[in-house]
């Protein structure tokens, strides 16, 4: 906000403060001064136009994300998939027997029991299910809090993912993530990958899924940005295609009377996958969606394909009106796209 104030200030003409910023609010980081760039070349020449892109190319500098030691991406050795002893709790296993097989990875099922009455029956299912699927079966006490025995697993042997389904209908994302999910990641464990299956979804197939490409949504905000590193690494240790994408909401522009065209922020785009791109050693591309339901273009674009991940960031504790647009966004995709996403938080 900080740099959006400033480049308000040293753009100027000060007409256009009263004007366009009521409208040019909707939109985030890059996407705002681009917007001013073109609003100000439309109204006041090409000179003040090009004052605007040379603060939209510090603006991409500035913000660009650093890798420092607690944001530097991990490549995962263990999947720890939670199970409940239900077919939604099965319905991730597609997606782990396909990650694990790509990236030679451990596959863990593990059934957390909070009465130990209920020890015997869970743990032959556990390990029934595991010989099946030639994966190592765990079950275990959760002492009264669930998420706290996964997290406890998991850092027993550093490189764990967590993954597990959820099946939540509301649209808080609290309920939609489930307490247990929003646990483990306010536990500051590390990302998480949830999936949520499709409506209609009657027993668990067992057919390995391939991650072939893994979308990375970004709007240029560092929050959102801060996803970049570890999709791309997620890319690299899956042998998987990295799609950076970013919605523009084409409401948010008409008010803020700029033109339609998006060439800025397709460059914005196509520069962050490139840049992973090279980085991470993977393919790439890019796409710049229109609407103004985030979720719904990001679900629109990955359409049906199943071999798809997202990558994205939510939030758990944050200014309310943050929290409630990333938690719509990520609550949003989890419903619709029907595909496994890592979540993390900032």
């Amino acid at each position: 906000m900080v740099l959006w104030e400033g480049a308000l200030l040293w753009l100027k003409p000060v007409s256009l403060v009263g004007t366009a910023t009521a409208g040019l609010r909707a939109l985030n980081g890059h996407a705002q001064l681009a917007q001013i760039a073109r609003v100000l070349t439309a109204r006041n020449g090409a000179a003040e136009g090009a004052r605007a892109k040379l603060s939209f190319a510090k603006s991409r500098r500035m913000l660009a994300p650093t890798e420092t030691a607690m944001e530097k991406p991990k490549v995962y050795k263990r999947l720890l998939v939670a199970l409940d002893g239900s077919t939604i709790a099965e319905s991730i296993l597609p997606y782990a027997l396909g990650i694990c097989r790509a990236t030679q990875s451990q596959l863990t099922l593990v059934r957390v029991i909070e009465d130990n009455d209920q020890r015997a029956q869970a743990s032959g299912y556990v390990d029934a299910l595991a010989a099946r699927l030639e994966a190592e079966g765990q079950c275990l006490s959760a002492d009264g809090d669930v998420a706290s025995a996964l997290v406890k697993e998991a850092a027993r042997v550093p490189g764990t993912l967590i993954a597990m389904a959820t099946h939540g209908r509301s649209g808080m994302l609290g309920i939609v993530l489930g307490s247990v999910a929003m646990k483990v990641l306010r536990a500051g464990h590390g990302p998480i990958m949830l999936y949520r299956p499709p409506e209609g979804f009657a027993v668990a197939p067992t057919e390995p899924i391939k991650i072939e490409r893994v979308v990375a949504p970004m709007d240029s905000t560092p929050s959102a940005e801060s996803i970049g590193n570890q999709a791309g690494e997620l890319a690299r240790w899956l042998g998987a295609r990295l799609v950076v994408v970013s919605v523009l909401d084409p409401k948010a522009m008409a008010s803020a009377g700029a033109p339609s065209g998006d060439l800025l922020e397709s460059s914005y785009v196509h520069g962050r996958a490139a840049e992973l791109g090279k980085q991470y050693g993977v393919e790439f591309s890019w796409e710049v969606l229109h609407d103004d339901k985030p979720h719904e273009a990001i679900a629109d674009f990955i359409g049906d394909d199943r071999g798809t991940m997202l990558a994205m960031v939510t939030r758990a504790n944050a200014a309310p009106v943050s929290a409630a647009f990333l938690g719509s966004v990520t609550t949003g995709c989890l419903r619709k796209a029907g595909v496994p996403i890592l979540i993390r938080l900032p």
